[in-house]
């Protein structure tokens, strides 16, 4: 009988150590529309400014890092104390409403000046947060002081008026809306008006009424356009506010907060035994609106936003308010439960960081630490920040596991929230979304429910259960959110992607082989060539090659490379050297080797082969001809260059990337053209052609689709306009045409665009400085050129958006994204032909680098992306000498955090000087035979600037080069011969203004050479 009941017990304490829960996504079955990303959160004016804190991360960085897509301005209950701007309201001026050191936060020296009323430079002003705004993607809901007028005074007065209040509400959305086009859709009138708090007095629910028709009312009259959000709480002010058909006809949104937590005394214990109801507060107010709201649009339209939800227990004696992972899983789950309200709209959590920030540094308040770092709760709404998608759909909860599920076009994530603080066994099944077999897996987790410092990381990935299905089985760690990320399974048909013309002499890639090229031999660094195709997958089961034209040949290729004219054993290719001529080349995949199986999507390209010595100082603009017969000339862009040839507007400005374009004059007699072919000219070499456009434009012709907008304008003095909008796009060498100004589309231009052009760089010179690329792994990684549109990697559909000028068309290694996890020391290799500069883009989501980027300069500039988790990457350089250089693996220790793959680019060296030689340089000891080099004025508006040499010799040959040492790039060089012994001095001829920032002038004689700074200020 003993040994009967020790197996029973055995039996059933194995089954609670890791007990089963049966989890059931219904992916086609959508709750609610989310794709407006409805996560926010409350800043902090007070605290958030980073001159104040000097966090290590900057609080920018940590709201993009977080994720959250909405912020509330000024913050909470604080909104009813501050004024964002004075009397006229031309400029963010803020200063508190109330007067006196009786008040908070007016006598709080930390924040405010010895006046008890203006606010010390490190507190947050409006224009601030707008840039905050602008630079984290973020959308604005800004709180206007409402009832501050209600106030009591206290024992030292100094209330606002209503009047006074009023205006200053009015003219904020004017000075936002009108003047700075800020354009901010949601304002909020007062905070939790119905307290009797310090800054409201006792508001009833008729004067909160009358008070927001007025404010509403003038704010709207500045822009009718904007939402109106209003506060309450009880069933009995929700009745009063929308009853009154006025106000519901305001009102656009019910502003809730949300704190369901009270008397919690057995703390996290309460959450795990029990399933509370964190959304009352937000059914009261729903309810509402169908109780009360008569109109029936306005019941429709009028929506809830939680302006505020945090996991405090107001208590005495309730849950302890410690940022710890127990309170963090309960505010992911509040949030979660809010998201499915379906009336909700968005969600603020409470707040970035309290004023005891820095003093309490673990408190339930704070989403960030005093150094910018994430706290527990901070953590956990990252979770939400980052991988919610565009819709949530049905899925099952236990008493244990609370799950939540959410979908895209292409992807799954499903959430599960372990509340126990035991692990368990989790058996989910995905209906009505085909899985491609294994889901990322990652881990938000600390030591216990009371641990402060948790972690969110990548785990071990969860494959199905068998080959084809969506049944998966894994292990929830105890009192944890796992966050599994599917991807939708997409049937790929075989398709030759691309073609590569290769150096058969050393298999150099030299160039991607499209339709339309044009191949010069007497240009080309050899005349041995092979052409490869490139397949998606990267593996086929063969590949089948008809050329004709002046030559022809039929070949299948059932190994890889797939190569025309084939490859050894060794992968060497064979040589092909082409006759002069024209030329048709089709390439077809096959499903099986020899030409065997089922056909995939066939590439055909045209090209041409000439033999042609190029002509010395040949123009890069030619044969220039306009359809109407309208002169179009060609000259060198620069400020007071005339802009038309019928006209005498001229440029006033021309941004650094552009100078020494050329430009084509056009007439603007051609404003109101609606051709599609308007203007033609010939591109003597590849070239990047910029299109100067009306910035009145609403709308853009047809032919301008798919350019490239630039964030650089050129100046222009038309007494409409300042400036035009940049557009630019990449042309192979040859003739292009334009379209008409105002081809359809186009509306709103009133005057002609105007062209530009700067020659590229060559593909045969950037595929040419790399190349032998091997991956360890065995995976496909190709070379290209760095440009917007480019592919990122082999195996992914990811786009490169946009590319630093020093970076443009230099050569890029585009790897397998497969190889993402990678922790191999030496997973890539290549050969570098010459010196050069290489410049690895990283995931920013990296916490930790891997030890081979050790030593590497992280730049400020960005690679920009069209990854739908990251819109950018991280840029590190370093140089090396010609030969092989390896790098490791994605992952490669101590590496965290990186979800994708890095990327590879190389220029020469000769086009850099990188921040080390820079440094060096500056330190280098002076030598007697160093010419002498002074800069002056220095610093330097940027206009004219001249130097003085000194110790030359006659005769003796000059160069002067101009560089930026944050990127290293090359913006002038100018070179002569000295005419006499000793010294000169003269005005270097910029071509243009410089901007602002800090240069390195460098002299270089026979004898030696010299550095000096200069420094451009406004």
């Amino acid at each position: 009988m003993k040994k009967y009941y020790l197996v029973l017990f055995l039996f059933i304490f194995s089954r609670l150590a890791f007990a089963q829960e049966s989890i059931t996504v219904q992916a086609n079955t959508v709750i609610k529309d989310v794709s407006h990303h409805p996560v926010g959160i409350n800043v902090d004016y007070l605290m958030d400014d980073d001159t104040y804190l000097q966090p290590e991360t900057s609080t920018t960085s940590a709201l993009q890092e977080m994720g959250v897509k909405f912020l509330r301005f000024p913050g909470g209950e604080k909104s009813d104390n501050y004024i964002w701007g004075q009397y006229p309201y031309t400029s963010a001026n803020p200063t508190l409403a109330l007067s006196g050191a009786c008040h908070w936060p007016n006598e709080d020296p930390r924040f405010v000046l010895d006046d008890h009323k203006n606010l010390k430079p490190t507190t947050l002003d409006f224009d601030e947060f707008m840039v905050m705004v602008k630079e984290t993607g973020t959308e604005p809901l800004i709180v206007v002081n409402g009832d501050g007028f209600h106030n009591n005074g206290g024992t030292c007065g100094g209330v606002p008026s209503r009047d006074s209040l009023l205006m200053a509400a009015r003219q904020w959305v004017k000075y936002a809306n009108v003047v700075k086009k800020y354009n901010i859709k949601y304002w909020m009138i007062g905070n939790e008006s119905y307290h009797s708090a310090a800054y409201d007095g006792a508001v009833s629910a008729n004067d909160y009424l009358n008070d927001l028709i007025d404010f509403a009312q003038a704010m709207k009259a500045e822009d009718p356009s904007i939402k109106i959000v209003v506060n309450g709480l009880s069933d009995s002010w929700w009745e009063t506010i929308l009853s009154n058909s006025t106000a519901a006809g305001l009102i656009d949104y019910l502003g809730v907060s949300v704190y369901p937590i009270y008397n919690w005394s057995t703390g996290y214990d309460h959450y795990r035994t029990t399933s509370p109801n964190f959304t009352s507060s937000i059914n009261v107010a729903s309810n509402a609106i169908t109780k009360y709201v008569t109109n029936t649009t306005d019941r429709q339209r009028i929506k809830v936003i939680a302006t505020e939800y945090n996991t405090i227990d107001w208590a005495e004696g309730g849950w302890l308010n410690r940022n710890d992972v127990g309170h963090a899983l309960v505010a992911f789950d509040m949030l979660g439960k809010l998201l499915q309200v379906p009336k909700l709209d968005l969600a603020f959590f409470w707040n970035t960081r309290y004023v005891d920030n820095r003093e309490i540094p673990f408190n339930v308040f704070d989403a960030l630490s005093s150094t910018g770092k994430m706290q527990a709760n901070g953590l956990a709404l990252s979770v939400w920040g980052k991988y919610l998608l565009n819709d949530l759909v049905t899925v099952n909860s236990t008493a244990s596991i609370v799950s939540y599920a959410s979908k895209s076009a292409t992807g799954l994530n499903v959430f599960l929230l372990n509340k126990d603080t035991q692990a368990h066994t989790v058996d989910l099944n995905i209906n009505d979304f085909v899985t491609s077999g294994t889901a990322e897996r990652f881990t938000y987790q600390g030591t216990s429910t009371s641990d402060t410092a948790p972690v969110f990381a990548p785990s071990d990935p969860v494959a199905s259960l068998s080959s084809g299905t969506s049944q998966y089985s894994l292990q929830v760690e105890p009192a944890s959110i796992t966050v599994l990320r599917f991807t939708k399974a997409i049937e790929v048909s075989q398709q030759v992607s691309s073609l590569t013309l290769v150096n058969a002499d050393n298999e150099a890639d030299l160039q991607a082989l499209v339709n339309g090229s044009t191949l010069n031999l007497a240009t080309l660094p050899t005349r041995s060539f092979n052409i490869r195709a490139n397949t998606n997958p990267a593996t086929v089961g063969s590949v089948k090659f008809t050329l004709s034209g002046t030559q022809s040949k039929t070949a299948t290729e059932s190994g890889k490379p797939y190569a025309l004219f084939g490859d050894d054993v060794h992968g060497d290719y064979y040589a092909w050297t082409p006759a002069v001529g024209s030329y048709t080349l089709t390439a077809t995949p096959y499903t099986a080797a020899k030409g065997a199986g089922t056909a995939g999507t066939t590439l055909t390209v045209s090209f041409t082969v000439v033999d042609q010595a190029p002509e010395e100082n040949q123009p890069l603009i030619s044969n220039v001809s306009a359809t109407t017969g309208n002169a179009y000339t060609v000259t060198d862009v620069a400020a007071g260059k005339l802009m038309y040839t019928d006209r005498t507007y001229k440029i006033t400005s021309v941004p650094a990337s552009l100078a020494g374009a050329s430009l084509i004059q056009t007439a603007n007699n051609d404003k109101w053209n609606t051709s599609t072919s308007l203007l033609s000219f010939r591109l003597a070499q590849k070239a990047t052609v910029y299109i100067a456009y009306d910035p009145r434009g609403t709308t853009l012709p047809a032919w301008l689709s798919g350019w490239q907008k630039l964030s650089d304008r050129l100046g222009v003095d038309d007494s409409k306009i300042s400036s035009m909008d940049l557009y630019s796009k990449s042309f192979e060498a040859g003739e292009v045409t334009l379209g008409g100004n105002k081809a359809s589309p186009a509306a709103g231009a009133e005057n002609n665009y105007l062209v530009l052009a700067l020659a590229a760089v060559t593909p045969a010179t950037s595929s040419a400085l790399v190349s032998n690329v091997a991956a360890a792994s065995g995976r496909s990684y190709s070379l290209a050129e760095a440009q917007a549109g480019e592919l990122m990697y082999t195996d992914r559909t990811y786009q490169i958006t946009s590319v630093p000028s020093f970076l443009q068309n230099a050569a890029l290694i585009q790897p397998a994204n497969d190889d993402k996890k990678s922790t191999s020391t030496s997973l890539l290799s290549f050969e570098l032909s010459e010196q050069a500069v290489v410049y690895v883009a990283y995931d920013p989501r990296g916490t930790t680098l891997p030890g081979w980027l050790s030593g590497w300069q992280k730049l400020s500039d960005r690679l920009g992306v069209d990854d739908s988790q990251i819109s950018s990457m991280d840029l590190y350089s370093k140089s090396f000498e010609a030969g092989e250089v390896t790098l490791g693996g994605n992952l490669a220790s101590p590496a965290r955090g990186a979800q994708t793959n890095y990327l590879v680019i190389a220029v020469p060296a000769n086009q850099t000087l990188t921040a080390t030689q820079i440094t060096a340089a500056v330190a280098t000891e002076k030598s007697s035979q160093n010419p002498s080099l002074r800069v002056f004025p220095n610093p330097n508006t940027g206009n004219q600037i001249w130097v003085e040499l000194g110790n030359l010799t006659k005769e003796e040959q000059v160069a002067i080069t101009l560089f930026e040492p944050v990127t290293g790039r090359k913006l002038f060089r100018y070179s002569f011969r000295a005419d006499s012994s000793g010294g000169t001095s003269f005005q270097l001829p910029l071509k243009q203004a410089l901007k602002p920032g800090l240069y390195l002038i460098n002299v270089v004689t026979k004898s030696g050479k010299e550095y000096a700074k200069l420094l451009v200020t406004q």
